[in-house]
């Protein structure tokens, strides 16, 4: 037996032995943050006044640490944006054209752009899953359409040629 708990000719685990660590959280088992609060919890009084003690002496790391615990920064609101050609472009090259027309004269912000980007990409994929299961749906002849109609519409001229 290796020091893991394996067989050394086959590899396998023996019978009894895991590879997962016996210390590791399982659910309902509380957390470390957890047992820490839990623990805190009869002092917390105490501790908040210590700390505040500190940071009127001056200590700048209790001056940090009440300041986050007695007003945590605030989070960031999400942007709105107004992004100009966007409602008229039909095709998703014209509305990121748009997109990056936008950032360009600073009309956003260099975030927002990579936001709404990410935003057209995700829609994007979307267009592509929902016309698959259109096509298969077409192909299994149980959605609206036939194979016949599915082909024309994928077939071109240049495609042929």
């Amino acid at each position: 037996m290796t020091a893991d708990g394996r067989d050394p000719e086959t590899g396998k685990l023996l019978p009894g032995h895991s590879v997962v660590p016996r210390d590791r959280w399982h659910p309902g088992k509380p957390t470390q943050a957890e047992l820490i609060r839990k623990k805190l919890e009869p002092h917390r009084e105490a501790v908040l006044d210590k700390a505040i003690d500190l940071a009127r002496q001056g200590d700048p790391k209790s001056m940090t640490l009440v300041l986050q615990y007695l007003a945590p920064p605030a989070r960031p609101e999400g942007e709105r944006f107004n992004i100009p050609r966007l409602a008229q472009a039909t095709t998703l090259q014209e509305r990121a054209d748009a997109i990056i027309e936008a950032v360009a004269s600073a009309a956003i912000s260099a975030e927002t752009g990579a936001v709404a980007l990410g935003l057209l990409e995700k829609y994007s994929k979307l267009i592509v899953v929902d016309e698959h299961e259109r096509r298969i749906a077409a192909l299994e002849g149980r959605g609206p359409g036939s194979v016949v109609e599915v082909i024309d519409a994928c077939d071109t001229s240049e495609d042929i040629a």
